[in-house]
């Protein structure tokens, strides 16, 4: 397992700062004339560190749109008008963009990043998982990418996990993200990819997804706190209503096609076939596929994906 799942599940991991911190303490466009600020390193016997941005400025209430239905978030980051790009601490191809009136978002730079985040919000919204972040196709400064909802006032990095493991009812949404991940063969979920804001659980950055790579290299942290847990019941009728509907399953490849290439859209068809055998025996597996010998590993992965899959 990578370094990064390592770092997340162990005991003595430093918490990284909130969600809100990444937002860097320059007002630039996205030319690449300044560098944008590293993240601050965790301080010890600091209570907490997290409470501000960089640059003291403090989160402004209508850039909340997390009470918002999905419907009404998508309109926002559609339409609204843009009246502020900021670059993000950490993230080179990536910027906080202040919406007009309410709302705030991550634009991903990247065309091929901002496709995969994209149709990553497409399956969980076509599957009603409610566990992405809302993501939309949208040109900022003459360049195509897309907006991600940002969460402010959200925790995230390896305290907030911490905390998802000591909560029954959020264990339940680790396994939806876990089943999540999953369908859209994420490769890139750590502590920084999840952030929990009240009792909600959020995926986001999900830049990484659809890319093609083998099941060998997906990243699956979260499956040492999952494994063998009952998957909840509304996830379950979500699957078999959404396997029920012809007009659904058309309409999701249908709005993939736009931003995946026609293999990856039937790879993931292939994938979701799979996954809706887990979801449907009500539980997952009862074993960490990491914890067994290689043979035995590969063979829980063919379970799951289909062998033209491995590279």
């Amino acid at each position: 397992m990578r370094e990064m799942s390592r770092q997340i599940l162990g005991s003595k991991a430093e918490p990284l700062p909130r969600n809100d911190e990444r937002i860097a303490d320059v007002s630039d466009t996205l030319d690449g004339s300044k560098e944008a600020p590293k993240l601050q390193e965790p301080r010890r016997n600091v209570e907490d560190t997290s409470q501000k941005f960089h640059n003291t400025e403090k989160i402004q209430p209508e850039w909340d749109t997390t009470e918002l239905l999905n419907g009404e978030v998508e309109a926002i980051l559609s339409t609204a008008e843009v009246r502020r790009v900021r670059k993000l601490a950490g993230a080179k191809k990536k910027a906080f963009v202040e919406l007009e009136g309410r709302g705030s978002a991550v634009y991903y730079e990247d065309l091929s990043d901002a496709k995969s985040a994209r149709a990553s919000y497409l399956v969980d919204k076509a599957l009603g998982l409610n566990v992405a972040a809302v993501t939309v196709m949208r040109e900022i400064n003459g360049k195509m990418g897309c907006l991600e909802q940002f969460i402010p006032d959200a925790e995230s990095g390896t305290g907030s996990y911490k905390m998802l493991q000591k909560d029954e009812n959020m264990k339940d949404q680790l396994v939806i993200l876990g089943l999540f991940d999953a369908l859209i063969l994420n490769t890139d979920r750590h502590g920084w990819n999840v952030v929990l804001k009240g009792d909600k659980v959020y995926g986001i950055d999900h830049d990484s997804a659809f890319s093609g790579v083998s099941w060998a290299q997906f990243d699956t942290f979260m499956w040492e706190d999952i494994v063998g847990r009952k998957i909840p019941a509304r996830i379950r009728d979500s699957i078999s209503s959404f396997d029920l509907d012809a007009e659904k399953k058309h309409a999701l490849r249908h709005d993939l096609l736009e931003v995946l290439d026609e293999e990856s859209v039937n790879l993931f068809f292939d994938r979701y076939e799979k996954v809706k055998e887990i979801v449907m025996t009500g539980s997952l597996p009862t074993e960490d596929p990491r914890k067994r010998s290689y043979e035995q590993f590969r063979a829980f992965q063919e379970k799951v994906l289909p062998p033209d899959t491995f590279i």
